[in-house]
């Protein structure tokens, strides 16, 4: 008797190809159809002491059945598995139904695919800005989005064009506007208030401290934070001329977070900002 306590091996015929495992082994998730196939197809074979008397056939994909064994002994998908091969083991693995299989199967998709981030800016009259970011990963969309605060305050005519300089108690927190889990909206410059007197509205993106009021001074500073974080300018284009509205788009192959040596050199390089240079990272003219 074998240390799993199986007395012989399962024999399985599957598309032509014989393959050998224990009963645990593929009994392993037992509301699988696997497993009941198994527990019908072995009855009364290879109990008490008995040989299996013949292989259990399975009409299916013998050559993606050793990738389906794999993951049943080490609960991990094969190494190198990627594109139609990996498309092809889900329909394996649904039809076995085995569901662990299945989401690490669409875990190892979502991971290849390339991840993509879209800032919208639209620079209007008198000054005020407005952002929208949407990405194709909420995770990733809602770590950036922690990182960017808005604040109101200050009347126009006494508001700083850099930071507040003022006490803080002068500045009220704003939330940022979640339209759904893939995106964020949020607005810097002069904005009216209810009351029909004209405030301002500051940004800071950690982990820069500084609370900017200039449109085009946070798209630089936004831009170089998702450089940063391993994203690639992939497309700059102009969505909507009449309204004024830049679209520019990235890429990245990682989740939020990780790095890309190439990026951050580049974003090292980029002319700051703000301060000095006269110019944002989009090589706009910065406006005081």
């Amino acid at each position: 008797m074998s240390e799993s306590g199986a007395v012989h091996p399962v024999v399985l015929n599957v598309g032509g190809t014989n393959f050998s495992s224990s009963m645990a082994t593929l009994t392993r998730y037992p509301d699988s159809l696997l497993a009941r196939l198994v527990h019908r197809g072995t009855h009364g074979q290879g109990s008490g002491g008995q040989q299996q008397q013949q292989p259990l056939f399975v009409d299916r994909d013998g050559t993606l059945f050793r990738h389906v064994l794999a993951f049943l002994r080490d609960g991990a998908l094969s190494p190198g598995l990627q594109g139609p091969e990996l498309r092809s083991l889900g329909r394996e693995a649904a039809f076995y139904e085995l569901h662990a299989l299945v989401r690490a199967i669409q875990q190892a998709e979502a991971a290849s695919r390339a991840e993509l981030l879209e800032v919208r800016f639209s620079l209007q009259e008198g000054g005020a800005a407005f952002f929208r970011v949407f990405g194709s990963r909420a995770d990733s969309v809602l770590e950036l989005a922690e990182r960017v605060h808005s604040w109101a305050g200050w009347p126009l005519q006494a508001a700083p064009t850099w930071s507040s300089s003022g006490p803080a108690a002068s500045l009220e927190r704003v939330a940022l506007q979640r339209p759904s889990h893939h995106d964020f909206v949020f607005q810097c410059g002069p904005a009216p208030s209810s009351t029909g007197a004209s405030f301002v509205r500051y940004v800071s993106i950690e982990p820069d401290q500084r609370r900017l009021t200039n449109g085009v001074n946070v798209l630089g500073l936004l831009i170089d934070t998702v450089l940063r974080e391993g994203f690639r300018l992939v497309a700059a284009r102009t969505a909507s001329p009449d309204d004024r509205v830049e679209c520019y788009t990235f890429e990245r192959g990682h989740p939020m977070g990780g790095q890309h040596h190439d990026n951050k050199a580049m974003a090292a390089g980029r002319e700051q900002p703000i301060g000095g240079h006269g110019k944002a990272a989009n090589g706009k003219p910065a406006k005081k």
